[in-house]
């Protein structure tokens, strides 16, 4: 036998088809996954006003998440990833949609609506993609990790602030207030109460059994327990509709065109999406920190080595492209890669069946949005704003030395009552103010040696 070709044989056809299986299983798992994100995210951003039509955001973030993850899965320094409309960003971008459609123009008829949201999607996307891509093409992402951990830490737990209040008003319909909490609407107080429930289930499985597919498994569950619970007590669709309970009415039809195309039908004056330029800048600022923290996070699950500014440069140009179709801004996902990893994707290949399978759901996406309970998407949302406030607010109490904890609650407060751009601004003024505070404090000579104390062995003139 050749001793040259010992260490060097081909795996076996057995062996290259369970990989092939792995891929596909992965791929089909991560189908169902990002279906999951897609339907709860859709309903954030469509929220209010727009919740009738939330079957056309959801489109819009399945056809996001196919096309950024195709890009990803050709062009990535780790081809198992997923790139996709991702918690932070979402949190941003519903409090962003919701002060264009519901606050900067209540005259919009239902159609100008959708247009704007969407045009407001696409310019998201194409502003996040060029800052992305001269990222990546200038080698900046060296600087990025100079942004101190304090405001990361604030950023990211007052985007799960918002996301919670966004779920929790989603869920009961109407702003949280001491009246509702009171409980003098019944019906509202009981859908926010199953929310609440749905993400201390989420809450518990999770922490319980550690497993990452447990959040689609809890979902399609809850959605069973729905259905039986509905034909049980006999309530028709209407009612559930009326109770707010379901989303309402389609509305605006796909008919099978890209948001792109559909925000043609009533073209948005761009003008009035100016205004919003300081907030769709902070949407790319947090995708650019939210790829640095999960490309190096999934770099040390997975033990794959990540070329940080080629990771910019393909997001960058998934976004361009995802503006292209008017879908949402996206980025690379720390749960779904690592997921997607360890269930068996290693080439790509599973990336590219998830995204196969996102645009073959996103065609029935009006009809399953129309039977899908809001409490239960308001559920999942509770649970990863709450998971973002434990991991970047909480938790960092035991991380941080008590002065960079304040100056990060701090921070977190600042935003939360003036908004990101203006919070961000006095955050980092605040974190140089404690840095210099903290560092001038620090003696610049730690030891001062003489000859009296330390001789020298050698005698010299």
């Amino acid at each position: 036998m050749d001793t040259a070709g010992r260490g060097t044989r081909a795996p076996s056809a057995a062996a290259q088809h369970r990989v092939l299986a792995g891929e596909f299983v992965a791929g089909g798992l991560m189908t169902l996954v990002i279906f999951a994100y897609s339907l709860s995210f859709a309903s954030l951003v469509f929220s209010g006003p727009l919740a009738g039509h939330v079957g056309i955001a959801a489109a819009a973030t399945l056809g996001s998440a196919a096309l950024a993850t195709t890009v990803s899965a050709f062009f990535s320094s780790m081809r198992f990833v997923i790139v996709a409309p991702d918690t932070p960003v979402i949190a941003i971008l519903g409090a962003l949609v919701a002060s264009l459609v519901v606050a900067g123009r209540p005259g919009l008829t239902e159609n100008e609506a959708v247009s704007y949201a969407i045009g407001a999607f696409a310019l998201c996307a194409a502003t996040t993609g060029a800052v992305l891509l001269a990222v990546g093409a200038f080698k900046l992402s060296k600087w990025v990790r100079f942004v101190p951990h304090t405001v990361v830490a604030a950023f990211l737990g007052a985007s799960g602030w918002f996301l919670v209040n966004g779920a929790a008003t989603m869920a009961a319909g109407t702003p949280i207030d001491a009246n509702l909490l009171s409980g003098a609407d019944e019906s509202a107080a009981l859908r926010l109460g199953v929310a609440l429930a749905a993400a201390a289930t989420l809450w518990t499985v999770r922490v319980s059994t550690g497993a990452p597919l447990s959040t689609p498994v809890v979902f399609l569950c809850g959605i069973s327990a729905f259905a039986a619970w509905a034909r049980l007590s006999g309530a028709d669709p209407e009612s559930l509709r009326a109770d707010g309970w379901v989303f309402q009415g389609a509305g605006v039809a796909i008919d099978g065109l890209p948001p792109i195309l559909l925000a043609a039908t009533a073209p948005p004056a761009w003008q009035a999406l100016v205004p919003l330029l300081p907030e769709i800048l902070t949407i790319s600022g947090v995708a650019t920190l939210a790829i640095l923290l999960n490309a190096t996070g999934l770099e040390a699950q997975t033990g794959q080595d990540a070329d940080l500014d080629r990771e910019y440069v393909v997001n960058g140009s998934a976004n361009i492209a995802i503006a292209a179709i008017g879908g949402l801004p996206s980025n690379l996902s720390l749960n779904r890669s690592s997921m997607n990893f360890f269930a068996g994707g290693r080439t790509g290949l599973s990336a590219i069946v998830a995204a196969l399978g996102c645009v073959g759901v996103a065609a029935f996406a009006e009809q399953i949005a129309a039977v899908a309970p809001k409490p239960l998407l308001a559920g999942m949302l509770l649970f990863m704003g709450g998971n973002m406030l434990w991991r970047w607010l909480i938790a960092t109490f035991y991380q941080f030395d008590i002065g960079d904890w304040l100056t990060a609650v701090a921070i977190f407060g600042l935003i939360v009552m003036f908004g990101y751009v203006e919070g961000a601004a006095l955050g980092l003024l605040v974190a140089c103010l404690n840095f210099a505070f903290s560092y001038g404090r620090t003696p610049f000579v730690r030891l001062a040696l003489s000859r009296a104390v330390c001789a020298s062995y050698v005698e010299r003139a």
